[in-house]
């Protein structure tokens, strides 16, 4: 911070986005050719998870912060099995044009009593 603020307390957060796309599409060097207006794209949080690692209190500099997040041990069950079962399904949302994928981020919020929140944010790999 440039200038001393007064803030709520500092926060990281976990949270995993799912990202789902349907529809068909067809690329050739990286050109859609085809109808746009079939692809549909749906986002939806699946996880959150919010941790204060800092009291209320001034804000100012920078000052570095330690921290650890227990991932509960059911977040990364798979949501298709392995081998050729699973194989199968994914080939089904192939052919039907679905498809879906999970992003994780962690992030962290100064949140400010009086403003907009500082934040920032970093994605990240869970396997």
């Amino acid at each position: 911070m440039k200038k001393p603020v007064q803030a709520r307390g500092l926060n990281i957060r976990l949270y995993g986005m799912r990202k789902e796309v349907s529809g068909f599409g067809v690329g050739v060097g990286g050109i859609s050719v085809g109808k746009q207006d079939r692809i549909h794209t749906d986002s939806a949080k699946i996880y959150d998870f919010v941790q204060k690692i800092d009291t209320e209190k001034e804000y100012f500099g920078e000052q570095d912060y330690s921290f650890k997040i227990k991932i509960p041990s059911d977040l990364l069950t798979k949501s298709t099995p392995d081998g050729m079962l699973g194989n199968m399904i994914k080939m089904g949302q192939i052919m039907s044009g679905r498809s879906s994928s999970i992003n994780w981020f962690v992030s962290a919020y100064l949140d400010i009593a009086s403003g907009f929140d500082v934040s920032n944010k970093a994605q990240i790999v869970i396997d």
